[in-house]
């Protein structure tokens, strides 16, 4: 009798012991991006800003952050401007003009924070705006579908003193400027910060000298004085989200994408994901179009963009890419890429890109190459000989074809 209770018990914990195995594996299963605990033989705990994107559900919105009106230096009216970008297809977009304006080569700081697109007036200045008529249209998407395009307000471009750093600025009025600033760029990233806005840092080569190209534009993007000063702001400002990688026809900003490697370089083993932006900076309708961010949300709201911005739900896309050897024409008819999804694996240490409209995905971290893979799916396995010594704090793609480079945010991967 005692014999068979031991066997007994001895057959029930083997089950229990299946069971709760069992179990454990299905909780340890993709979960696109979502971090484990600990998985069973992973070497990488991976941290991706696309673990709360449902790329089955969610959908893409093409927005263009960084946009001028003749209420500043720019060519065209804001109607003009909003009727442009509503043709080509634009889901969102932020007026960003300066809150100065040149007068004889002389900047005279003004108020032109662009508040939200129907005032006739500002302070001592006619600014040019939308009719409330035109407004709801835009913003219900007559004409187009029923797809609205999103109007971003309190929205501006704002600059410390001439020659200073530029920010744009979104969701939250930033303050009136004194007539005369005399800011540096820390100073004006704490004041748009302390003032709640998100915000980002404008084309950083054209202060670094990295817009100059070459292996100067390199060595100033690689300067340890312009790494030490940009992760420093960063890391002490947490709606301060990015910065530009691509500005107009990647002119200012050709070494710029070295600077976001080594920015993150030092940010990313941190905890702290800086992500990288695509705009415009038109001043006439010939500049619209050569870059583009795509917000993945549930929907096209405020809310949605002001988290996804925060978090990353979104890539860069581009015509032109100098470093990277894209260079594609405006009126190219070729599409530019599309990343399907970017998901994770955990258990096998490796991240997945489906794309449309590419031909390499080009995988780097800390600034190297480390997979080229041909096609427009990839995996990369972490752990693989060749990759796994080369992997530092954070790996990202570039997503290249015929019709330009899209760029995804930084996934943090950290050796255990």
């Amino acid at each position: 009798m005692k014999r068979f209770l031991w066997l007994f018990a001895a057959l029930f914990a083997a089950i229990a012991l299946t069971v709760f195995v069992t179990g454990c594996e299905e909780d340890n299963g993709n979960d696109n991006g979502k971090k484990n605990d600990d998985p069973a033989g992973s070497g990488f705990t991976i941290v991706s800003p696309y673990a709360d994107v449902n790329w089955e559900t969610f959908e893409q919105y093409k927005a263009a952050l960084h946009v001028h009106t003749n209420n500043s230096d720019g060519s065209n009216t804001m109607l003009s401007v909003v009727n442009e970008h509503y043709n080509r297809g634009f889901d969102i977009m932020g007026i960003t003009d300066h809150v100065w304006k040149r007068v004889n080569n002389v900047e005279i700081y003004k108020d032109f924070i662009t508040r939200d697109y129907l005032q006739t007036e500002w302070k001592t200045h006619s600014i040019t705006h939308l009719t409330q008529e035109r407004y709801d249209e835009v913003t219900s998407g007559v004409g187009r579908e029923d797809r609205p395009m999103l109007l971003i307000p309190n929205s501006a471009e704002l600059a410390g003193q001439p020659g200073e750093h530029e920010l744009n600025v979104f969701f939250t009025y930033a303050g009136d400027p004194p007539e005369a600033w005399n800011l540096g760029i820390s100073e004006l990233v704490k004041r748009a910060h302390d003032a709640g806005a998100v915000f980002f840092i404008n084309h950083p080569g054209r202060f670094t000298g990295g817009s100059i190209g070459g292996a100067p534009g390199m060595a100033a993007s690689n300067n340890p004085a312009n790494i030490s000063l940009y992760s420093g702001l960063f890391m002490q400002y947490p709606n301060l989200v990015g910065f530009e990688i691509f500005n107009r026809r990647d002119g200012d900003s050709k070494s710029d994408r070295i600077l976001w490697d080594n920015v993150l370089t030092v940010t990313a083993p941190q905890g702290r994901f800086v992500w990288g932006y695509g705009n415009d900076d038109s001043h006439g309708h010939n500049e619209i179009d050569v870059n583009a961010n795509i917000f993945i949300m549930p929907s096209n709201s405020l809310e949605n963009l002001e988290a996804a911005m925060k978090k990353g739900h979104s890539y860069a896309v581009t015509r032109i890419a100098r470093n990277e050897g894209v260079d594609v024409p405006n009126n190219s008819t070729n599409p530019r890429p599309v990343i399907n999804s970017v998901s994770v694996d955990h258990d096998e240490d490796s991240i997945t890109i489906t794309a449309q409209n590419a031909s390499v995905i080009v995988w780097i971290s800390e600034g190297r190459d480390i997979l080229v893979s041909p096609g427009a799916t990839s995996t990369i396995n972490l752990m693989d000989a060749g990759i796994v010594d080369q992997v530092g704090s954070y790996v990202r793609a570039n997503i290249i074809g015929n019709g330009g480079m899209a760029v995804i945010q930084p996934i943090g991967t950290t050796k255990k």
